[in-house]
């Protein structure tokens, strides 16, 4: 064969070969980037903007679509619609784009692009509107759970994100973020969340392929932004009829309820009268069998709630008794480490203790810092909480589960607040608190508790030759953290020179006298308060709405939004 056919040949080869697998993949369409820009109204309302940067490749198209849904469904599976209102469509620049609105009550449909007019390459689309109804407002935090790109896009996003901007008066502090990625129902984490000082940060690791979608989670304080609760969706046949309903419920709502809220109260809330306790005593509480009570137990029956100083207490309580060593590792506030005593037997724990023990230390750790347990500590808090409520009512210190009886008439009030029963709605907040009823037992062990308490504040010189003690200092200073009387303890052994070398923490201690250490581990407090704390408590809202924050209501797709597009 002639050398020049042979290259020929080859070069043929080449350009067909290059031809069936570049151009292919190069005129394959992909979204570039799509971010969501959403900022948080105090009216409740929030500002949608997405920028979408689509590359259509070598295929002639006119433009893009996109459809959101609009409907958000409950854990009751009840239906409830959202309000939309188309703001803009515009490229980069800012310039309006030729669209149609063909937007329905349960779906916003958006076709950009010029039916006369093909493009191919990449284009950049901004797509900005509002949206109310799309916060949902818990017992501990408000919420925004939302589906970023959504599950129904056919092609793959390069780079997905999310910037959320929120009311100049929250603190970063006070904000906790979480996200999902993958399908639908998926519960993957393949993103992250970054805190900037009003404007928080949500990126996915890498690339989502078609039908992936980035939800994120967003949870800060109540009471900044106002309350717009979603539509629920319900057939007009049933409007009459609902109509009548709503009546009666706000007539026997106003009048009956009150005094209905006020006899349950007197025969049911107040706890029942026992001798008081000792003016101050310096004796630890004790069970029925003689065990001594954990700050936590104390701290619950003097006021019916496990508190997020009462986990810290825990924390140092196990160290003191040398199941862990807690160690400053820099000057920040939040650079503590746990080390962990494996020689030490953990059988004596009672399980609230063990709980936070092994939320601490999960599988074969031996060590963690604080910042490492952010945001997955709370799974081990809200497991010991769960049990400790439930045990004081079985040990027969409360008639019923003192979080069930506050959880039951706060829910109640904020439905009151939806039908405007404000009144109604102020009286069972506050009964919610005080309504949680201890039995005659957990009435004494309250008093014996408050005893502890009036000793630990108390500036009273009862005890003169224990004020050189550094045991007894120790042994009591977990309960003054669940009491919140730390440094008034401290006060009490000002002369007292610290230990050079104390067995359960690790840090200069050359010099400190009691106030000053204690002043030093409310830092360390402060940190493992905000460890333990959020993402809250709360996992349903007054709506029914799950909580993209707990373990079985977060996952990819489950907030509102989302929905998808493509090519037209």
């Amino acid at each position: 064969m002639p050398k020049k056919l042979i290259l020929s040949f080859l070069f043929s080869f080449i350009f067909l070969f290059v031809v069936a697998f570049t151009i292919p993949v190069s005129a394959a369409e992909t979204i570039n980037s799509f971010n969501t820009e959403a900022t948080v109204n105090l009216d409740g309302s929030v500002d949608m903007k997405e920028t979408i940067v689509y590359d259509f490749g070598y295929t002639e198209r006119h433009g893009i679509y996109r459809n959101i849904p609009l409907v958000k469904e409950n854990s009751d599976e009840k239906v409830f619609i959202m309000d939309f209102e188309l703001k803009s469509v515009t490229d980069e620049n800012g310039k309006s784009l030729t669209y149609s609105d063909d937007s329905t009550r349960e779906k916003a449909i958006i076709k950009i692009g010029d039916a006369d007019i093909t493009l191919t390459g990449i284009h950049t689309y901004v797509i900005s509107y509002t949206v109310r109804g799309a916060l949902t407002y818990f017992e501990d935090h408000d919420e925004l759970y939302w589906n970023v790109n959504g599950t129904e896009w056919e092609v793959v996003a390069s780079s997905v994100t999310a910037t959320v901007k929120l009311p100049a008066s929250i603190t970063q502090t006070d904000v906790y973020l979480k996200c999902y990625t993958g399908t639908l129902d998926s519960k993957a984490q393949n993103c992250y969340g970054v805190k900037g000082s009003h404007e928080f940060r949500f990126n996915t690791s890498g690339a989502l392929g078609n039908a992936e979608n980035l939800s994120i989670v967003i949870g800060f304080p109540t009471a900044i932004v106002a309350k717009i609760e979603p539509t629920e969706y319900k057939p007009s046949i049933f409007d009459d009829i609902l109509a009548y309903i709503a009546l009666f419920g706000l007539l026997f709502m106003y009048f009956i309820l009150p005094l209905i809220l006020l006899i349950i109260w007197w025969k049911k809330g107040r706890d029942p009268k026992v001798n008081p306790g000792p003016r101050a005593w310096f004796d630890i509480a004790k069970h029925v069998d003689g065990r001594e009570m954990i700050p936590a137990e104390v701290g619950l029956l003097t006021d019916e709630k496990i508190d997020p100083r009462d986990i810290s207490a825990t924390i140092l309580s196990l160290a003191i008794k040398g199941y862990m060593v807690i160690e400053k590792t820099g000057k920040g506030s939040k650079d503590y480490k746990f080390v962990k005593k494996t020689d030490k037997d953990t059988s004596k724990l009672t399980e609230f203790e063990q709980d936070i023990y092994d939320g601490i230390f999960k599988g074969e750790k031996t060590e963690a810092t604080i910042t490492s347990l952010e945001n997955k500590f709370y799974t081990a808090v809200k497991k010991g909480k769960d049990f400790l409520y439930k045990n004081m009512k079985d040990k027969g210190y409360f008639e019923n589960n003192p979080e069930t009886t506050r959880t039951v008439y706060t829910v109640i009030g904020i439905v009151c607040f939806f039908v405007f029963n404000f009144f109604l709605g102020i009286l069972f907040l506050i009964f919610s608190r005080i309504m949680p009823k201890r039995t005659v037992l957990g009435a004494e062990k309250k008093e014996e508790s408050l005893a502890l308490k009036r000793f630990l504040e108390s500036q009273d010189r009862q005890l003169e030759f224990q004020e050189k003690n550094w045991y007894f200092f120790e042994k009591l200073l977990p309960y003054a953290i669940a009491f919140g009387v730390a440094k008034v303890w401290a006060e009490k052994f000002k002369d007292l020179q610290i230990p050079e070398n104390v067995a359960w923490y690790q840090g200069d201690t050359t010099g400190l006298l009691p106030l000053m250490f204690v002043t030093n581990l409310t830092n360390f407090t402060k940190a493992a308060e905000t460890m333990s704390g959020v993402p809250y408590s709360s996992s349903r809202s007054s709506s029914g709405f799950s909580s993209g924050f707990s373990g079985g209501g977060g996952f990819s797709g489950g907030g509102g939004g989302g929905g998808g597009g493509g090519s037209w």
